[in-house]
This record gives C-alpha cells, sequence and structure tokens, in this order.
C-alpha cells in the first residue's frame, strides 16, 4: 500500500495517467555501507555520496573510494539510466546517471533506481521528484524519526508516482531538459564574463607604473551615522537608508528601507563602502541614500568615481585587512585614509571605468535571463508534471 495517495495531497492528475508505486516501475537498491576498511586493498573503487548527487546531474569532482568485493561489483556498480536518490542530508535529492564514468558504484546513503520496463523512462522521474519535493509538497515528512532523518528503501519503494504515456514522458523530458541546458548556457556565460571583468580589473589595477596616493589625500568621506529607528519606514518616505552590506548586489544597492531624518547623506554617484563586518564590500550609489554606520560614501576630489568603484572592489583583501584583528570587524576613516592606491590621469580613468562597466552590462543582461530562464523552468516543472499543460506526442 502506497504511503500516502497522490489524490490525497489534492493533486488532480489527467486521468490517462497511471498512478503506480515508485517501487512497481524501480528496482530499488541501497547503496554499499563504508566499513573501517572500506578504503584499503586493491578493490577499492570510486563511489558516490549524497554530495555527488545534485538536481539533475551527477558531480564527480571529489570522488571517495570503497572497497568491493568481486561479488558485489555487479550488485552496486552503477548503470546509464539509473536514478540516483539521496536517503540522507537533502532527502530525495535525485539524479540521472548517464554513464559519466566508465567505472562507480553508490554509498549505503544514495538509492539506485533501475528501470524494469522499457515504458518507463528515467529522466521523467528526476523531474518528478523535484516537482514533487519543490513544487507541490509531496513526500514531505517521509524521513524516518531518526536522530538524522533518512529515507528509508521501503518508504521510497511506496511513494506514489504518475506514469503519462511514454510519449507525453518524452515531450516533457524534451521540454524541461531544453530550458535547463539554456539555464546552463547562460550561467557559462555569466561565469566567463565575470571571468573576463577579473582578468581586466587585475591588468588595470595591478599596473605599478601609475602614481600612488592615499586614498585620503583623493578622496571625500562622509562616514555614515544611524537616526533613530523612529524615522525608519518601509513605505518610501524620505530618503533610502543603508545600515550596511545587506542592501548590496554586484553593482547598486537594493534598498528596504527608508528614513526622514537625514544625519548622512551619501550623494549620488559616489562609491559605498561597508566598514563593519563584513568590510570592504562596494556599491555605486545611483541616487541619494542616508547611510548608517556600517556603511561610508567615497568621492574623489578630482577623478572618475565609477573607477574609484571598481579600484576599491579590486582591493577588498587590503580593505579587509585593515579591519582584521578585532572582536568586530571595522575599519574607520583614518584606516581608509592611509590606504595607498593608483592613480591614473582622469583620461586613463574614465577609459578603464567605461570598459569595465561594459562588460557588468553584459554580466546584469545574462544574470536577468538567467533569472527569467529560472522563473519559466519553474512554471513548466509545475504545469507539465501536474498535467495542467499537455503536451501532444512528436509528430501527432
Amino acid at each position: 500500500m502506497a504511503e500516502q495517495p497522490l489524490a490525497a495531497w489534492g493533486l488532480e492528475l489527467p486521468a490517462d495517467w497511471r498512478v503506480s508505486r515508485l517501487g512497481d516501475l524501480f528496482d530499488i537498491q541501497q547503496g554499499k555501507a563504508l566499513g573501517p576498511r572500506a578504503r584499503e586493498g586493491d578493490s577499492s573503487r570510486p563511489f558516490l555520496r549524497t554530495a555527488n548527487v545534485l538536481w539533475g546531474h551527477v558531480d564527480l569532482s571529489e570522488l571517495d573510494t570503497m572497497n568491493f568485493d568481486t561479488d558485489e561489483r555487479d550488485r552496486f556498480r552503477l548503470k546509464p539510466g539509473d536514478l540516483l536518490v539521496c536517503e540522507g542530508g537533502d532527502i530525495g535529492r535525485t539524479a540521472l546517471w548517464r554513464g559519466e564514468a566508465e567505472e562507480c558504484y553508490h554509498q549505503n546513503h544514495v538509492h539506485r533506481l533501475r528501470a524494469k520496463t522499457k515504458d518507463v523512462l528515467p529522466e521523467f522521474y528526476v523531474y518528478w521528484m523535484q516537482a514533487a519535493l519543490t513544487s507541490f509538497g509531496l513526500y514531505q515528512g517521509y524521513g524516518n524519526k531518526t536522530t538524522i532523518p533518512n529515507l528509508s528503501k521501503g518508504r521510497l519503494s511506496n511513494f506514489e508516482v504518475p506514469g503519462p504515456p511514454l510519449s507525453e514522458q518524452q515531450e516533457i523530458v524534451r521540454v524541461l531538459s531544453t530550458v535547463r541546458k539554456a539555464q546552463l548556457a547562460s550561467m557559462k556565460v555569466v561565469e566567463a564574463t565575470r571571468e573576463t571583468k577579473r582578468s581586466l580589473m587585475t591588468s588595470f589595477f595591478s599596473n605599478g607604473g601609475w602614481p600612488r596616493a592615499t586614498l585620503g589625500s583623493v578622496a571625500r568621506f562622509i562616514m555614515g551615522q544611524s537616526p533613530p529607528s523612529e524615522f525608519y519606514n518601509s513605505i518610501g518616505e524620505g530618503l533610502p537608508f543603508l545600515q550596511g552590506k545587506a542592501e548590496f548586489t554586484e553593482k547598486y544597492p537594493r534598498p528596504t528601507k527608508y528614513c526622514t531624518q537625514k544625519l548622512k547623506v551619501a550623494p549620488a554617484g559616489s562609491v559605498l563602502m561597508s566598514v563593519r563586518a563584513p568590510v570592504g564590500d562596494t556599491n555605486l550609489a545611483d541616487r541619494e541614500y542616508i547611510i548608517g554606520r556600517g556603511v561610508a560614501s567615497l568621492r574623489l576630489e578630482d577623478g572618475n568615481n565609477e573607477f574609484l568603484f571598481y579600484l576599491l572592489t579590486y582591493f577588498k583583501p587590503k580593505v579587509e585587512a585593515l579591519g582584521s584583528g578585532t572582536t568586530f570587524d571595522s575599519v574607520n576613516k583614518g584606516d581608509l585614509e592611509r590606504l595607498a592606491i593608483p592613480i591614473p590621469p582622469l583620461k586613463e580613468q574614465t577609459r578603464i571605468a567605461t570598459m569595465i562597466a561594459t562588460v557588468d552590462k553584459k554580466i546584469s543582461a545574462e544574470v536577468s535571463r538567467l533569472s527569467e530562464l529560472g522563473d519559466l523552468y519553474q512554471t513548466l516543472l509545475s504545469e507539465l508534471l501536474s498535467g495542467r499543460i499537455r503536451l501532444p506526442a512528436k509528430g501527432s
């Protein structure tokens, strides 16, 4: 008997989707337990732990090894098409083994599910488990009631799961995998563009040929001061208020509070720096902000403030070092004023700031695209796996 019928969760599936127990569709094998001599001897083999099982795919970095007797290898060896379900850790997290390594096995906290018939598409159930656990809230609380929660083989076997016609399973997988591939491609673009930005900043700001000056000799400082809390609000009255790094993003702040008492105001265009733990994070003020004691505002007296923003972003480790060694890491105005920085001519500052800002725009656009793809994926996951959106069979 199933642990909990799907209908009891209020999930109404299409009439032509059969409902089965997971154990009726898959042969479920619990992995080999670790023993005191698990990693000794010539029979040591690579194996997967729960940390290697990510949603939808397997991470082969930092594989461990375990002893397997000859007669155990067929039992615990993974084959392409196997599902891997975490018993512990992030309970229920599921991935498809695509044969990423020639030889690999699974540890006892990872269940291996192998389809019993050809009309079961394993990849469909990767998406089903993700939808069931993250979108529908199914199977919650079905870990064993032990000190360390875990999902037993018996309980996993008894999960009720839907079985759309094979052709529809294939179309659902095709659509969702297409969106996932687009997400992964976008992530790679973001990382590659960020790496380009890091390389540019290193090239520019490690230049030893520019004149150097102390920050205090070239910049004007405003150190924040927190107004009394009765002047705060969240309805947009007054100016946006920044207390510390919590409101910082990659470049411009995203405030959640406003303040009607203007004790310390950071001008538009100034560099905002976190001066209380965590120390050294920077943003650029896209408008005026009231700043609390966790934030400082810096402006070059005769220079490009966007250049200063990128420069101080690169110099964050040096700023962090200024604030280390205290019970509560912080930097004061005197610490910052003594920081030595390179100061190229204004024309060069502007050229550098413009070049890095162009890369930033690319990053911002790709991050927005990635967010949109994430929203699309979650919507499709919920709608397709519940049958609220139906896909025609390919060619129909």
